[in-house]
């Protein structure tokens, strides 16, 4: 069975963390749920999100992908976490699949210097401060072993995306069916 992290933070995008948990999951793919300060935390809508674990208490544990979902100050508060930037550096240094949307490929990936040249989108709000040669402006963007994309109408598609990196596209088909 496939495993995806999902590291939430106070401030994170609730519609984007909820979607990719609940499609990954009808998908049976082992989502965990991990968080970088408490077991709840507030979404950037006010929606609370109860966590599966602490993100300190899983840092040397594997997955196939972790997935950062964005909003705001989510991303910021992400970026911020000394264990997530160990997770991504580990992961970066092996070539190993991450996926972002919304704000996190700006504000997390990008600071530090995580895109690597490859393309990426982000929300517009953010696109900015992606260099002409990385930013793609698109709904959704995979490229090598990064899946990006733009924001909280896009959540079903970049859910779509990951199921299909993962398993394929015949399961990815079938939760994209599920979902019209």
């Amino acid at each position: 069975m496939k495993s995806v992290l999902v590291i939430i933070a106070d401030g994170s995008e609730e519609l984007e963390a909820v979607t990719v948990i609940n499609l990954l999951r009808r998908a049976g793919i082992s989502v965990t749920v991990a968080s970088i300060s408490n077991m709840q935390i507030k979404g950037a809508r006010g929606t609370n999100i109860v966590a599966d674990i602490l993100l300190k208490d899983c840092i040397e544990d594997t997955w196939d992908m972790v997935v950062l979902p964005g909003g705001m100050p989510g991303a910021e508060n992400l970026s911020n976490s000394e264990d997530l930037i160990k997770i991504l550096d580990q992961r970066f240094e092996k070539n190993e699949l991450i996926a972002a949307i919304c704000a996190s490929p700006a504000v997390i990936l990008n600071k530090h210097g995580f895109l690597g040249g490859k393309k990426a989108t982000c929300h517009e709000d953010f696109s900015h401060q992606l260099s002409k040669e990385i930013f793609v402006d698109a709904k959704m963007v995979n490229s090598e072993n990064l899946i990006t994309a733009d924001g909280p109408g896009s959540a079903i598609k970049f859910s779509i995306e990951i199921i299909k990196t993962l398993i394929g596209r015949k399961e990815s088909e079938k939760i994209k069916r599920l979902m019209s």
